[in-house]
């Protein structure tokens, strides 16, 4: 096999080696929050230090070269049709490993919104129209049950990869190079996507990598193919954001023009899309473009700036994270040289461009998806530049491919890992969250926050983050009614019902004519013993002269509490008299109590009015014992408050 000159071979190696190595030191570290490399702290101690030794070895020059010709001698003594088995027996290896891996860690991203879309039974987005339709036909097709939407994403997501790697079968001639080219594909973690994971950037990685390998061969051969056009509609189709592929697509499109009349045609036409979609956006999507990109300048409500500390470390950890390999482009002269010229600065770009300036709202480290749009084209240059080019000087020693394979198990083997357990993967969502400013007080008020209580509070019970998030989002916009009541409610189910007390009393008068915080306000204070204090935030409510249910059911607690069953009964019967769809039975039952304790009339009014709900049983049941309080004998009254009063008794016991 051809070798590169020893200088680049050892220089790659040692990139490789530097890399392995500060990933290995930042697992010991997490409050480096070098999330772009650390997560390799999920895999036993031993085995991290196996990989780095074996990079060492590699990263030896005598030693790597003497490694990578034998194991190239080795590749090289196994006939064409062994190969193909060989590479058919890795495949199947992996697409089982997509599935016994799949991702747990639906934080990451949109997850768990995207699952509720699915639900709802959304066929369309403006941003991915054909990935919305597609999921709602398998999830269709799954009987529309309660993990049906789930199952449709990771059905998705594994024949994407079992169709990744059996179309790079066809497009690698040479089987051994088509071996070697795994190592490459093992160091993007964009290889995800294919192991389960709920987001809608799976399809378009696919279409935009095949998109790029066949442009780039297109280029080769100086036309522009069918096949490279449909592959570019189907990326955009299924992602939006894949428009970044069409300047690429018009250089190829223009290929033979002559040199300025070229790039001249090329402008207009990117600025003509660019305000095509700019159109469909406003008029579709109703997304602002204004809030798309980092700002440069800080506003009273976003620090969070194209040049702020935050950003510029999620940049870093993005690139580390999805893109290492671009250090081998930074440091090796010909991969730089390539990557420099117009097609692949207009194929690679405006990917790396979006990176840097989309916001990553919900942070980067969820928005890691989002910002991987550069993975496929990029992982296409790689396989086109160490593979199909067919240039004399392009020969690579075998032992790179080794160390990236290494390099790719650590590193993508540790991040899939790690999203495979939620008792793993949710640690690290919430530390990286500890420290993004994302989901702070600071960025827009702790809008953020909002939502990231509510998601950890329904999925992972982490009640003290739920704490830390209300808070922040409360004094982030202490005028916000429900953050208030979210973190009230939250510092009571985290036990700290001092803390709510003081919160509740603090903010009591701020918000008279809103049901929800007067509910749950007297909540707090009902639990808390505090009655008088309860029944007042009530009443101070109704006065207003509005009503709410909920807040008469808990002014008729308070009175029950207080043994004033009178007041108790007439404040139940008067929230479901304004509350007409409330629990038939809840209902039913406190009628039944009323009887027993002697409100015939009040009973009797309730009956009458629920009658209609009541099935035929309690109908006839509610009717006969409607009879006897209206016409009965005092015996008979008797009789039936002493029987009502056993099946209560028997079936409190029970």
């Amino acid at each position: 096999m051809k070798t590169v000159a020893v200088d680049d071979n050892v220089r790659i190696n040692l990139i490789i080696l530097v890399l392995a190595v500060l990933s290995i030191i930042t697992s010991f570290i997490p409050q480096w929050h070098l999330w772009g490399l650390d997560s390799v702290g999920v895999l036993f101690l031993p085995f991290r230090l196996l990989c780095l030794g074996l990079l060492i070895l590699l990263a030896i020059p005598a030693i790597g070269s003497n490694i990578g010709t034998k194991f190239g001698d080795w590749l090289y003594s196994f006939t064409g049709k062994q190969l193909k088995v060989i590479y058919a027996i890795l495949a199947a290896v992996l697409v089982i490993l997509f599935i016994l891996l799949k991702s747990n860690n639906h934080l990451l991203g949109d997850g768990y919104n995207l699952l509720g879309v699915i639900k709802r039974g959304n066929y369309f987005s403006p941003t991915e129209p054909l990935d919305y339709l597609l999921h709602n036909m398998v999830f269709s097709l799954l009987g529309r049950g309660d993990n049906a939407a789930y199952q449709s994403y990771a059905i998705c997501s594994i024949a994407c990869g079992a169709i990744f790697l059996t179309a790079l079968y066809y497009i690698i001639k040479n089987k051994v190079d088509l071996i070697l080219s795994l190592a490459v594909v093992f160091c993007f973690t964009a290889l995800q996507f294919f192991f389960g994971y709920v987001e809608n950037y799976t399809f378009s990685f696919l279409f935009m990598f095949f998109y790029s390998l066949s442009a780039i061969r297109d280029l080769n051969a100086r036309h522009l193919s069918l096949l490279t056009i449909a592959l570019l509609i189907l990326a955009c189709a299924f992602q939006l954001s894949s428009i970044s592929l069409i300047p690429s697509f018009i250089f190829l499109l223009l290929l033979n023009f002559p040199g300025k009349t070229k790039y001249l045609i090329m402008l207009g036409v990117i600025l003509a899309c660019g305000l095509l979609v700019a159109g469909y956006m406003i008029l579709f999507s109703q997304v602002p473009l204004a809030g798309i990109f980092v700002p440069l300048a800080k506003t009273p409500s976003n620090p969070y700036t194209l040049f702020s500390g935050q950003h510029i470390r999620d940049v870093i950890n993005i690139v580390l994270l999805n893109y290492p390999l671009l250090l081998l482009v930074v440091f090796i002269g010909t991969l730089r040289r390539k990557i420099l010229s117009p097609f692949y600065l207009l194929l690679i770009g405006p990917g790396l461009i979006y990176m840097l300036a989309v916001d990553p709202k919900l942070g980067a480290y969820r928005d890691w998806d989002m910002l991987s749009l550069c993975s496929g084209p990029l992982l296409a240059f790689f396989i086109a530049s160490f593979f199909l080019d067919k240039e004399k000087k392009a020969g690579w020693a075998v032992s790179i491919f080794l160390a990236l394979g290494i390099f790719g198990i650590l590193h993508t083997g540790a991040w899939v890992g790690q999203n495979s357990s939620r008792d793993i993967s949710y640690p690290a969502v919430r530390e990286a969250v500890s420290s993004d400013i994302h989901y702070t007080r600071e960025y827009l008020a702790g809008y953020r926050c909002k939502s990231w209580a509510s998601l950890i509070s329904k999925y992972e019970g982490d009640n003290e983050e739920v704490v830390r998030s209300a808070l922040e989002r409360y004094y982030g916009d202490p005028n916000d009614t429900l953050s208030t009541i979210q973190m009230i409610e939250s510092l009571m189910w985290a036990g700290d019902t001092t803390t709510a007390v003081k919160m509740v009393l603090a903010n009591r008068r701020r918000f008279p004519g809103y049901a929800n915080t007067a509910v749950s306000f007297s909540n707090v204070l009902i639990h808390a013993r505090m009655y008088m204090d309860a029944e007042q935030i009530c009443r101070d409510f109704l006065s207003t002269g509005m009503q709410s249910p909920h807040i008469l059911l808990n002014i008729g607690l308070i009175k029950e509490i207080q043994g004033q069953y009178d007041s108790s009964v007439y404040y139940y019967d008067l929230a479901y008299k304004v509350w007409p769809d409330a629990p038939i039975d809840t209902q039913l039952d406190l009628y039944m109590r009323c009887i027993i304790s002697g409100y015939d009339s009040l009973a009797c009014s309730g009956l009458e009015r629920i009658l209609p709900r009541l099935d035929s049983d309690n109908r006839k049941f509610s009717g006969d014992v409607m009879n006897v309080l209206r016409n009965g004998k005092l015996a008979a009254i008797d009789s039936l408050r002493k029987v009502l009063l056993m099946a209560a008794q028997s079936a409190g016991t029970r």
